[in-house]
């Protein structure tokens, strides 16, 4: 069972997110940072649940050797290829996330265990909900 693809409409309702194409890079950045520090076999199994668009090899790309990257050098990677400040990064990250928890279809705790510690506290503070009716606040 996929993802629900809410997350570009609900990515693009950020007020620094100008375009449907930035929503996407956005997007792409923070779950292809997830990606490429999970094994192999994880990061198939975990794109497979996503929608379409966000595929093993869009996601892991270039990064096909895992590399294990921490949430602020996500935060670092979407500053930079982005332009946006720090709040900015860190909110869509965090959204990103929350997306993916509240609509995952299975446990995400053999993924979060895989990942770096550091990411075990966002993916927790996004408990998953049947379906709360989403306020993004920047």
């Amino acid at each position: 069972m996929q993802i629900n693809d809410y997350f570009l409409p609900v990515i693009h309702t950020f007020e620094f997110i100008d375009t449907e194409e930035d929503a996407r890079r956005g997007i792409k950045t923070v779950l292809g940072t997830i990606t490429s520090s999970l094994s192999d076999d994880m990061a198939r199994d975990f794109a497979a649940q996503l929608p379409d668009w966000l595929d093993y090899n869009t996601l892991r790309g270039e990064h096909q050797n895992q590399s294990s990257l921490t949430p602020d050098e996500c935060i670092e990677q979407l500053k930079g290829s982005m332009d946006l400040d720090q709040n900015q990064a860190d909110a869509l990250l965090r959204k990103v996330v929350a997306l993916t928890v509240q609509e995952s279809p299975g446990d995400l705790g053999t993924l979060i265990s895989e990942l770096p510690d550091d990411w075990e506290t966002i993916f927790n503070q996004s408990p998953k909900q049947e379906h709360v009716s989403d306020e993004t606040t920047m």
